[in-house]
């Protein structure tokens, strides 16, 4: 009880104040604004309190906002996935960029400490779809099979992305650019409006992770409840 206590009121919010910020980043990127400046930090906080209240005045619509941020972000993942690889295995990007090592300063071990970390902090999210276990018909079955399931589907997807960026940029500008990086793979991939359209794509993407956090911190009390 204590652990769910804990994740309840300090985990969850947590993580979702990071999805708020980061949602944050990629708009501030798009409007042309700082992405560590103020700017950014009021979109972040504008991004929380209108998750926060789509989530406690209307559940049923936050429900539906996130079945369809989830429909929208494979968009430019698949995209990106296919013809980012197709034309990084054309001009020999993706070959360079899995064969060249950026920043030999790290130990082997070391980068892959740092490696299993980013990879760890990607799926950990899904533990929170267990706070709506309690609304949820047939939960033992549901949820198992969903988490499974969605966590090997989604895994496939963004490995294959990630080969699709590594197929338009030198890992050296993505290492170094950020979220910058990314809307310049989609550019240089899908041209200046295409690529500004794809990245937008992935804005929305990260809003609906951040809607899908919050339904776990307003629904978390309730299911320890239940």
């Amino acid at each position: 009880y204590f652990v769910g206590w804990f994740m309840t009121t300090v985990y969850y919010p947590g993580i979702t104040s990071v999805l708020a910020w980061v949602s944050a980043r990629y708009l501030s990127v798009l409007l042309g604004f700082s992405i560590v400046g103020a700017e950014c930090m009021v979109l972040a906080g504008f991004f929380l309190v209108a998750s926060y209240a789509l989530n406690a005045l209307s559940p049923v619509l936050a429900g539906k906002f996130q079945v369809s941020t989830t429909i929208i972000k494979l968009i430019p993942l698949l995209l990106m996935a296919v013809i980012g690889t197709i034309v990084g295995l054309g001009n020999g990007m993706v070959v360079e960029n899995f064969t060249t090592v950026v920043d030999a300063s790290k130990s082997s071990g070391t980068a892959l400490f740092t490696a299993v970390v980013a990879t760890a902090f990607a799926f950990e999210g899904w533990i929170i779809a267990t706070s709506i276990n309690a609304e949820l018909k047939d939960p033992k079955r549901t949820l198992p099979l969903a988490l499974v399931c969605g966590v090997g589907i989604i895994m496939l997807i963004y490995l294959f992305y990630y080969v699709g960026i590594a197929g338009a940029v030198p890992n050296a500008v993505m290492m170094e650019s950020g979220e910058h990086g990314a809307r310049l793979a989609f550019s240089t991939i899908f041209g200046q409006a295409g690529g500004t359209i794809l990245f937008v794509f992935v804005l929305i993407s990260c809003l609906g992770t951040c809607n899908g956090l919050m339904m776990g911190c307003t629904r978390g009390f309730y299911a320890l409840a239940a």
